[in-house]
């Protein structure tokens, strides 16, 4: 049903859909037991139509549910170029208490370039003071391993 929902909302303009959102997200009752994940459809919904909401993307990073924030992870990391702090954001998912989080955190560095990807390989050693799994410790290795390509691509240390 939610997917026939986002591929309808697909379809319609993005400025009716995004006033219609942001109504929506204003409207929720924080004490619903689903307030986050609705908070997430929200974001995905712009995601969708490519319009970048800075504020609700800084507040569901900030979710107390762990999916949440691993999913807006990855639209931070997608919304990339277009928010101003993106390495600094990324930063604290990084040190985020959840594997998953810092998961997708580590993976979104590894998109960077140029004086970012040596900000960016700063950042993910920050991954190494958190407990790691399998998952972590590959996507860390392979992270590393494009950044440091980037880096000497780039003519640096």
């Amino acid at each position: 049903m939610r997917a026939r929902a986002r591929i309808e909302l697909s379809g319609r303009p993005s400025a009716e859909v995004t006033a219609a959102a942001t109504k929506w997200l204003a409207s929720l009752n924080k004490a619903d037991a689903d307030y986050e994940h609705h908070r997430l459809e929200g974001l995905w919904l712009f995601q969708s139509h490519n319009v970048v909401n800075q504020d609700l993307l800084r507040a569901v990073l900030k979710s107390p549910d762990i999916h949440a924030r691993s999913a807006a992870t990855r639209v931070l990391t997608a919304w990339r170029d277009r928010i101003p702090d993106t390495l600094e954001l990324l930063q604290q998912q990084v040190n985020d208490d959840s594997s998953r989080v810092r998961l997708i955190a580590i993976w979104g560095l590894s998109f960077f370039h140029g004086a970012e990807a040596s900000r960016a390989a700063e950042i993910v050693v920050e991954a190494l003071l958190k407990p790691d799994d399998v998952y972590i410790k590959h996507v860390l290795s392979e992270t590393n391993k494009t950044l440091d390509r980037r880096i000497q691509a780039a003519g640096g240390k």
